[in-house]
């Protein structure tokens, strides 16, 4: 190379000169105090900061809080050796163990039932030799499984568990979820997400479960006896599965304790596929509410049906000792014969009930207050309410269209006053005092149809017949009979429209009380 190669009158280039610009951006964004950091992070969305984290130590560390409260606060697990070490070592970091908020237990574990197995391999088509394999990896599994309970292993790790979480003082729901929910059962399909779910089945080619509510469930409420821990709520997330006996007097045998009532410190969240309904203690509270889950699209209250299935472990053991004081039901609907034993169950005790978007299933599309008033005489007779919140109240029969018939709109009323003659008037007037009664363009209707029918019938004989024919008297026959008809339509739409206004001025009176 010559003297005069211009590569030579270069000037040598610094480590940071060579480093693509992106990467010298990064070493500045690392210089940030960490305190900048650390809201940087706070800001990352929960999917990316598995991501953000793997950047750099630094990045890491930073963001191992906000990546616990965000990633880590409801797990899921299944009782196997891999996941509950998972769980213990998850309450057992310093960062990571205080950022927890519930910890839910598959309700399902792989089977070992024959003819299960061989009705998935002869859907499988496999060979002999090839089933021979299956059914020895589930044996396997089986007999892991039953070693694991059997040692007591399980209850050891759960008990450690909930130690650290005792130490941590952590305010945790525990419970039980259906990791098989219908309409998900195909032969490869794979359990829902709880952690050690796909390495307990990554053998297998195609996975089998049986359900273990019970179990489960005392196994969890045991290992809190024994370590005298209490958790701030039950969850029974059982999806379409239902609450059998069983599983309902395990659910009740710890939430009652000695003491034979449930603990003011104690919650439950019981979840069917369509809605939750939810227990405050302390509040002494009980509310039914919707379940919406992804992928779901019909989210109307109507097709949101609290059932009698769900209903059942509330009128348990537990539940029904306790003394609740506030009822409310939000965006979902129910039968008037499965709403009315709620309220009379509780008529003793409570003081508030708020309905809000709600739909009362009637029977008869023609009679929609046979099946509404019953409700509403229960609200008014055998309740001695304080509170009482109608907002966006329905009767809905699945002929109805534009949501049903609206019985009560924005109504709050106070006091036992208030409340009885409010009722009253929905109950004495029936379904023209409903909020959505709509009288007045209904006879306006038929009014305008009766008259327009008249003329159109007259115009049509005057074109086709003449005076002198003979079916002439039948024709003005007809026509007075329609006349008449008209004027007692419309007398009947003047007797309504002064009935509708003392309607109004009655409500007006109700909603002038003060308690």
């Amino acid at each position: 190379m010559s003297a005069a190669d211009p590569t030579l009158n270069k000037v040598a280039l610094t480590s940071s000169d060579k480093l693509p610009p992106y990467r010298n951006d990064a070493r500045k964004f690392l210089t940030l105090p960490n305190e900048l950091l650390t809201i940087i992070s706070d800001a990352i969305e929960p999917g990316d900061l598995p991501n953000f984290r793997l950047t750099c130590r630094t990045l890491n560390d930073v963001s191992s809080k906000h990546f616990g409260e965000k990633r880590l606060a409801h797990r899921r697990f299944i009782f196997t050796e891999y996941s509950m070490t998972g769980l213990m070592d998850m309450t057992a970091h310093s960062v990571f163990g205080p950022c927890i908020k519930s910890v839910l237990f598959g309700t399902h574990c792989l089977t070992n039932n024959l003819d299960t197995l061989m009705k998935a391999i002869d859907s499988s088509k496999v060979t002999d030799i090839e089933a021979m394999v299956i059914l020895r990896k589930y044996h396997t599994c089986w007999d892991t499984r039953s070693r694991f309970y059997a040692d007591r292993r399980l209850s050891r790790m759960l008990v450690l568990a909930l130690s650290n979480l005792r130490v941590l003082g952590n305010q945790v729901a525990l419970g039980v979820f259906n990791d098989v929910p219908d309409g998900v059962r195909g032969l490869y399909t794979r359990p829902l997400s709880g952690y050690g779910s796909e390495h307990q089945s990554r053998a297998l080619p195609f996975v089998k479960l049986m359900m273990s509510n019970v179990s489960t469930l005392s196994i969890i409420f045991a290992s809190c006896n024994v370590v005298g821990f209490s958790p701030h709520r039950i969850v029974l997330d059982l999806s379409e599965s239902g609450i059998d006996m069983e599983t309902s007097h395990a659910f009740d045998s710890f939430m009652l304790g000695n003491s034979g009532h449930i603990p003011p410190t104690i919650d439950a969240c019981i979840k069917d596929r369509q809605t939750k309904t939810c227990v405050s203690s302390s509040q002494s509270s009980l509310s039914l509410r919707p379940r919406i889950l992804p992928g779901d699209i019909w989210t109307e209250p109507e097709n949101r049906t609290v059932s009698n299935v769900s209903l059942n472990v509330v009128f348990r053991t537990a539940l029904a000792t306790a003394h609740f004081r506030r009822f409310r039901m939000d965006s979902c609907s129910i039968q008037a014969g499965v709403l009315l034993p709620v309220l009379r169950r509780f008529r003793r005790t409570l003081q508030v009930v708020e309905l809000i978007n709600i739909a009362i299933w009637v029977g008869d599309k023609y009679d929609a207050p046979r099946c509404v008033l019953p409700v509403l005489c229960t609200l008014r007779d055998d309740l001695q309410l304080q509170e009482l919140v109608m907002d966006n109240v329905r009767a809905y029969h699945e002929d109805y269209y534009n949501g049903g018939i609206l019985v009560a709109n924005g109504r709050s009323w106070y006091g036992q006053q208030q409340i009885h003659q409010g009722l009253s008037v929905f109950i004495d007037f029936g379904a023209d005092s409903w909020d959505g009664g709509d009288s007045d363009e209904h006879f306006k209707k038929n009014l305008s149809y009766i008259e327009a029918d008249c003329q159109l019938q007259y115009a049509d004989y005057v074109d086709m017949h003449k005076p002198e024919d003979t079916d002439y008297i039948d024709f003005l026959q007809w026509k007075g009979g329609r006349e008449a008809i008209l004027e007692e339509y419309k007398l009947e739409y003047e007797e309504e429209k002064l009935k509708r206004g003392r309607i109004r001025e009655v409500m007006a009176a109700v909603e002038a009380l003060r308690p």
